[in-house]
């Protein structure tokens, strides 16, 4: 199973028969017997469905990385590169990249990559995740959702920083963008469980988010009428 890109939430959810039916996932019992992908990462998942005959399946599920996981550069020349400040991508640190370009290999190993207008884009990430709840988790080869590569004027989005206290606030800033662009333009906030929790309006090229008092992985997401982006925040 591979993840969706650019969706809100990802998890695996057992609807057992009857309800009270005990389901456990790699030996646990989850909340609503759903089980959730927060971090981008190949997953092994061992359910239990505890019925008069227990029944075991196994889910291999590959979560990719989002799309902001890169930043355009426009410069001499064009690159687009990887957000690999854990501050600013959500707790990830990154020592190997394999890029591919058009679905053919590249042999650029840095963490950046000319490209010019009309590429499509991906990249294999090899690293580490690491936040207060889960500790340290391997990073192994996990590739990015393809990105194609707009013109030296491509609008961007950018959120940071990524990890802070209950309470404070997220910048959103918008590069190259109209004044049609943000006409309507919104950053919604998507609560651990998934469900909306406000949504704020971009006001210029910089946005102040105050995020909620609890602590939590949330999603920022932004919208405007020429592009979406999703940032995961964690609060301390």
């Amino acid at each position: 199973m591979i993840s969706k890109c650019e969706a809100d939430n990802h998890y695996l959810k057992i609807t057992p028969d009857p309800a009270n039916t005990i389901v456990t996932f790699n030996g646990a019992a989850k909340s609503d017997n759903t089980y959730k992908f927060d971090v981008a990462n190949h997953y092994r998942v061992e359910v239990v469905v505890a019925a008069e005959t227990p029944r075991t399946y196994i889910f291999n599920v590959l979560k990719r990385f989002n799309k902001d996981i890169f930043y355009f550069r426009w410069s001499t020349n064009d690159v687009v590169s990887v957000i690999n400040n854990p501050a600013n991508n959500g707790g990830y640190s990154f020592a190997g990249y394999s890029w591919y370009l058009n679905d053919a290999a590249n042999p650029e190993t840095r963490s950046y990559l000319e490209v010019k207008s009309g590429d499509k884009v991906e990249v294999i990430l090899t690293g580490e995740y690491n936040s207060e709840a889960t500790g340290t988790i391997p990073i192994s080869g996990v590739p990015t959702c393809p990105c194609m590569v707009g013109s030296s004027t491509q609008a961007n989005i950018q959120a940071y920083p990524s990890i802070l206290n209950t309470g404070e606030k997220v910048t959103i800033a918008t590069e190259n963008m109209s004044d049609v662009d943000l006409k309507g333009a919104e950053a919604g906030i998507i609560s651990p469980l998934g469900s909306r929790i406000t949504s704020i309006p971009l006001t210029g090229s910089k946005t102040e988010v105050k995020m909620p008092d609890a602590p939590g992985i949330y999603l920022l997401k932004v919208s405007t009428n020429s592009i979406t982006r999703e940032f995961k925040v964690i609060l301390k």
